[in-house]
């Protein structure tokens, strides 16, 4: 009888899910994160959740390569005593700049 439940359970979930995508195909046009926040206290909340995580994935590896060339400037051949607190902080100043140019 348990082994039945689960199927039924994982057939409903599945179902849910699909609905979900389905919901989601046919929105085409919007911008997604308008879409997704709303639903992140739904039923809808864990894949909302997953959505909104994706999203925030940079498009491109610009702004990390950018940070590579500052560090690779801070640490040059005349440089190469920085201590490792000291170059952090001249990291994270180069970050915050460039976040404020955004």
């Amino acid at each position: 009888m348990n082994a039945i439940n689960q199927a039924e359970s994982s057939q409903a979930d599945k179902s849910w899910i699909q609905q979900a995508l389905n919901t989601v195909r046919s929105s085409v046009g919007i911008d997604p994160l308008k879409y997704w926040a709303p639903l992140m206290n739904t039923d809808s909340g864990h894949i909302a959740m997953l959505a909104m995580e994706v999203l925030a994935i940079p498009a491109t590896t610009a702004p990390i390569e950018r940070i590579f060339s500052q560090a690779g400037m801070a640490t040059c051949k005349h440089r190469n005593r920085t201590e490792f607190q000291l170059f952090n902080s001249q990291l994270i100043v180069y970050c915050d700049l460039y976040v404020d140019d955004l």
